[in-house]
């Protein structure tokens, strides 16, 4: 073989890897180094904008990046696929949305949403909460802690509650969480500890450092220093004075539950919306206006509030910052607890029903209140106490019946006058009265009918936002 023969071979080799090198990018990601083809990755408008015009890194083949490297690798594999196959998960998919946002590709955007909203449960959150950042757009930190401390006291009870990790638990007891005691937060602790007790118990005092100790009251304090678990571990509790500056319990989290009195008016479809406190003294009223286009999510921010009611399909979504409300249908396990009551109790013709706890109220048009256990595991009621209203004055047409969760008592009003019989869980002491509310001048009618009164938690930095917008 001669040796122009051979230049002629070396010099096609080099000319082929100029051309392959021209094709090729090189991505730098943090520490790692990808090389891929310019024909493909055009296909992503951002690097086809970055390819396209006169810019170092067109000029260079190379680009810097700075992204989560699973996700990241997860779009290069789409591109090196020709853009045929991708795969969502929840433990990437909202970082895969940030970054499928900005690279310019909302079709896969779009995918991650519908993808979250389909399969997201509590099971998720030990995935979810690290991706997420106050600034997110697939859910933020503010929608989703949000949804937290609404929904605490029922992710405690759940079995995926014991399976989180120490950094889930952590981070969810030391949000504004919405409970009727610092007592429950220490119960999901010791329940999470328990669980595998001989391997958490190290991590028993960073827990119980999230207990906001000085809104404890008497009784729960005691029940906590009897706790074997609590007085092996040596934990020693601070109780500060909430009023200081630094102190970590400033906010008491135990002080969100209010009682919602919603009136109708004559021939209009708003609603006067009244905020009582646990005492059924009014903090606020104001007038809100019916919307059917709210945004039904089930992420959304602490000035919306979900209001369940105890019939089929009477629940609505009130918007407090905007003033509106939407009408929606109550969640599958509401409805489906109101068809284990009629099962089961089928022969109390004409009664209405609440729930406090693990038990079930009921009244009869006869006037008796009676009391149900609930027995999970074999999905039966089994009556427990009941007593006959003396007042002749009640109609059984015009009573509402509301659980006061905080107080642990039951509520019957009448709608028409308003007056209230009390019964206590504990004790089976009765209280009667009579609610006295004002309406503030809103430019709107007085309202002339009560449609329900109902226990429920709203955040207080919307209760203080309420109360300055009508004070001003």
């Amino acid at each position: 073989m001669s040796f122009i023969f051979l230049f002629y071979i070396l010099k096609c080799v080099l000319n082929m890897d100029s051309l392959d090198l021209d094709d090729q990018l090189t991505i730098v990601n943090r520490s790692t180094e990808y090389r891929i083809s310019k024909k493909l990755i055009r296909k992503v408008p951002y690097f086809e904008k970055m390819l396209s015009h006169e810019c170092l890194e067109s000029k260079e083949n190379k680009v810097e990046l700075d992204f989560d490297k699973q996700t990241l690798e997860i779009i290069l594999s789409l591109v090196k696929s020709d853009y045929t196959v991708i795969t969502i998960e929840m433990n990437y998919v909202i970082t895969l949305y940030e970054l499928a946002d900005y690279l310019g590709l909302d079709w896969i955007s779009k995918e991650c949403i519908t993808y979250f909203n389909d399969n997201f449960s509590t099971e998720n959150l030990q995935n979810v909460i690290p991706q997420v950042t106050k600034t997110s757009k697939c859910i933020n930190s503010g929608a989703l802690n949000a949804f937290i401390c609404r929904y605490f006291l029922k992710i405690a009870n759940t079995t995926f509650w014991i399976g989180y990790p120490i950094e889930t638990i952590a981070y969810i007891c030391a949000l504004d969480l919405m409970v009727y005691s610092e007592y429950q937060v220490f119960d999901a602790i010791l329940r999470w500890v328990n669980y595998k007790v001989d391997s958490r118990k190290r991590y028993l005092e960073r827990l119980l450092k999230l207990v906001r100790w000085c809104h404890l009251n008497e009784g729960d304090s005691s029940k906590i220093k009897e706790n074997e678990l609590f007085k092996s571990s040596g934990f020693k509790p601070i109780f500060c004075t909430p009023r200081k500056v630094n102190c970590n319990c400033t906010f008491n989290r135990a002080k969100q539950n209010f009682f919602i009195m919603i009136e109708k008016f004559e021939k209009s479809t708003d609603l006067r919306i009244k905020v009582l406190d646990n005492n059924l003294t009014q903090l606020f009223s104001q007038v809100i206006k019916h919307d059917p286009c709210l945004p039904s999510e089930l992420f959304h921010d602490e000035h919306i509030s979900d209001l369940l009611f105890d019939t089929r399909r009477n629940s609505f979504q009130i918007d407090w910052k905007r003033k509106k409300f939407m009408w929606f249908c109550p969640p599958q396990p509401y409805t489906q607890l109101l068809k284990t009551i009629d099962g089961n109790i089928g022969h109390l013709k004409q009664c209405k029903a609440t729930i406090l706890k693990d038990k079930i109220y009921l009244l009869t048009n006869k006037r008796v209140l009676y009391e149900f256990k609930i027995e999970v595991d074999n999905n039966l009621l089994r009556r427990t106490w009941s007593q006959r209203l003396w007042d002749d004055k009640f109609s059984f047409s015009n009573t509402l019946l509301t659980p006061n969760p905080a107080g642990d008592k039951i509520i019957l009003i009448d709608k028409v006058t308003k007056k209230y019989i009390c019964f206590d869980a504990n004790t089976k002491m009765i209280s009667k009265g009579c609610m006295i509310t004002y309406s503030f001048a809103d430019g709107q009618k007085e309202s002339n009918s009560l449609y329900t009164l109902t226990s429920t938690f709203l955040p207080l930095k919307t209760i203080r936002t309420c109360l300055n917008s009508n004070l001003a």
